[in-house]
């Protein structure tokens, strides 16, 4: 399975996203908090990943965080809710 970052264009603008897994056709994003904070930046990202969901080669989106990245445990939940299937080695790990 491929896996890169890539740009999409919108009816909202262009979005480079973290991952893309074009073959089941789900973004992934890592976020950090402080991106957050500030409310003007957290409507731009809620009107962005909108503008991506809307797209027919979108069918999945995944976010996590730091958390999530240290522990396979807990980012697999997160990429199979999204839709993006997982090896043999993840299914042991998930919680």
């Amino acid at each position: 399975m491929r896996l890169q970052q890539d740009e999409f264009v919108t009816g909202a603008g262009r979005f480079r996203v973290d991952f893309w897994w074009p073959s089941v056709g789900v973004v992934g994003e890592f976020d950090g908090r402080v991106k957050y904070d500030d409310l003007s930046t957290l409507w731009s990202e809620k009107r962005r990943e909108d503008a991506l969901r809307r797209l027919p080669e979108v069918e999945g989106f995944a976010r996590w965080g730091m958390r999530e990245a240290l522990d396979p445990g807990l980012l697999a939940p997160v990429l199979l809710a999204a839709g993006l299937p997982l090896g043999r080695g993840w299914a042991g790990r998930a919680r």
